[in-house]
């Protein structure tokens, strides 16, 4: 018999009904959630995983499978032109998170390296990883590209490298309420005056550190994509904006080579 979801927030917390009252995430208080068919542990040191994100994996597995996926056919276009298909060595995911990427796309590659600045959002994504017995990610914590053992990793070698970078403006934090993302970490969400500031930050760490990623994706906030792209115009050769399931401008492929 299967257990109501009621009866499993009741069994986490019996005044479940009080939290979500308060804005209270249910996924914080279940403290698991079934994405893409595997099980991941959240707690509040990671953001929750956005429908967004998930559909961009869905869609890249079936790409990287040779099937073609609604929604994508632009982007497929473009990682056809890459030859992704048949150089799919090295998967890098940085600000990880709960390892919903790394984890998501793990089978497509032959090696994930999953980098966070914070070392307890890495513990959840490394206790992740045994709980769906993938093996072969690689945690390392690491403020954008700053470790040298990660820039070490990378270096001559082409790869393929998603950023779910923070993204929204500062100017955001008073709706975080009415947003119902207060109870999430703020360093997963804000990045400066216009949301970009993680963004400026990787892109020039990729020329600063001289690294040649084949592909690079970042998903980003559809009011300050169109900024992104102009700003990457001066970092990489070729670029596109994405479109989620929603018709919004939400992710932007790059590419340094």
């Amino acid at each position: 018999m299967q257990t109501s979801l009621q009866d499993r927030l009741k069994a986490k917390n019996p005044n479940y009904n009080q939290l979500i009252a308060q804005g209270y995430p249910v996924d914080y208080i279940l403290e698991q959630v079934n994405i893409l068919g595997l099980e991941f542990k959240l707690n509040k040191n990671v953001l929750i995983p956005r429908p967004e994100t998930e559909w961009l994996i869905q869609g890249l597995n079936e790409i990287f499978k040779g099937n073609s996926f609604e929604g994508l056919k632009i982007a497929n276009q473009f990682l056809d032109n890459l030859k992704l298909r048949d150089n799919r060595r090295l998967l890098v995911d940085i600000g990880t998170g709960s390892g919903l990427i790394a984890l998501g796309l793990s089978q497509n590659f032959e090696k994930v390296l999953a980098t966070d600045k914070y070392l307890k959002a890495l513990n959840v994504a490394t206790e992740n990883s045994r709980l769906n017995n993938i093996t072969n990610i690689d945690f390392i914590q690491s403020d954008l590209l700053i470790n040298p053992i990660l820039r070490e990793k990378l270096k001559s070698k082409h790869f393929v490298l998603i950023a779910n970078l923070p993204y929204v403006p500062d100017s955001d934090l008073p709706l975080a309420e009415k947003n119902k993302i207060s109870f999430e970490p703020k360093s997963a969400i804000y990045s400066g005056s216009d949301g970009l500031k993680h963004f400026k930050r990787i892109i020039k760490q990729i020329k600063k550190f001289e690294l040649k990623p084949g592909l690079c994706i970042f998903e980003l906030d559809p009011r300050n994509i169109q900024k992104a792209y102009n700003l990457g115009k001066k970092y990489f050769p070729k670029q596109i904006i994405i479109n989620d399931y929603t018709d919004t401008p939400r992710f932007l492929f790059c590419t340094s080579i």
